[in-house]
């Protein structure tokens, strides 16, 4: 019974390891872009726009990304 459970835990964790690294590099890619936005500011001196101006851009990359992956997934099954 013991190793039943063993294998159906790493079954699982092998479908989500794909989808928990996307997390991960949603989550980088946003993180990335508040860095990048906050020397913006402090080099322009133009405090808030520079953050939201390149979050936003990286948002729409992280969501492009996320849905190239997603749907490449998707059509392997």
């Amino acid at each position: 019974m013991k190793n039943e459970t063993n294998t159906t835990k790493s079954t699982i964790v092998k479908q989500l390891a794909p989808y928990i690294g996307l997390g991960f590099q949603f989550a980088t890619t946003i993180g990335l872009g508040i860095l990048i936005g906050y020397g913006i500011d402090i080099w322009l001196e133009s405090t808030p726009y520079g953050i939201l101006i390149v979050v936003f851009f990286f948002c729409v990359v992280a969501m492009i990304a996320f849905f190239r992956t997603v749907t490449k997934s998707k059509d392997s099954l």
